[in-house]
């Protein structure tokens, strides 16, 4: 909904329009460019929309660059929950995880997403690291759920859910950024699955 503002003025957008529209000129604009190549002044232009605007929602650039990094993190990680909690079992809701993740470098328009939140000149915004440690929690979270459900199902006898969860997902990450990367998604998921698969099932002998 919107009003209108005076003659040759610009119009007033709802609250929640009006932050759509920044996020998504924002979004847009560090897709096609580094995130210092990015002003507040371009975010407004691509939206349409005042200096007022801007400053309503967000207090700075680094301000809204976070925001964008967490909306997109919550968003990976409840597609990961979906994935894992529709899965037939504990060793098909690793296999998804493990896959979900591993698109963020073999699926175009995600790898772009990452790429801009992973380049050096986001990674300086302030409140980037605490940003970027509660994205890695979400993310591993149902992980972590589906090596518990395979504890108790017997699927992952030898698993420790918690630092089990973590050690895969720094394992999974690394993978996402070989240059060259595995010739495909699936070579990639195969590849780590290799690994983990055995030390969540084979207890040690000696």
């Amino acid at each position: 909904m919107t009003e209108k503002g005076p003659v040759g003025g610009r119009r007033r957008y709802a609250p929640d329009a009006e932050l759509r529209m920044i996020t998504r000129a924002a979004s847009e604009l560090l897709e096609r460019n580094d995130y210092e190549d990015v002003s507040v002044g371009a975010v407004l232009a691509e939206a349409g929309l005042s200096t007022r605007s801007f400053y309503r929602h967000f207090a700075s650039k680094d301000e809204l660059l976070i925001f964008l990094y967490r909306e997109n993190a919550e968003r990976a990680a409840q597609y990961l929950s979906i994935r894992v909690a529709t899965a037939s079992s504990s060793f098909e809701g690793l296999e998804n995880w493990v896959d979900e993740l591993l698109s963020f470098a073999y699926h175009p328009r995600k790898a772009r997403r990452v790429a801009v939140y992973d380049a050096p000149s986001a990674r300086r915004a302030v409140g980037y690291a605490e940003a970027n440690e509660a994205a890695a929690k979400l993310l591993i979270e149902p992980l972590r759920e589906v090596l518990e459900r395979g504890v108790h199902d017997g699927s992952f006898p030898c698993a420790f859910p918690e630092r089990d969860a973590r050690s895969i997902h720094a394992l999974v990450w690394d993978v996402l950024w070989w240059d060259p990367p595995l010739a495909s998604r699936s070579e990639a998921v195969d590849h780590v699955l290799r690994f983990v698969i055995p030390g969540l099932t084979v207890a040690r002998t000696s």
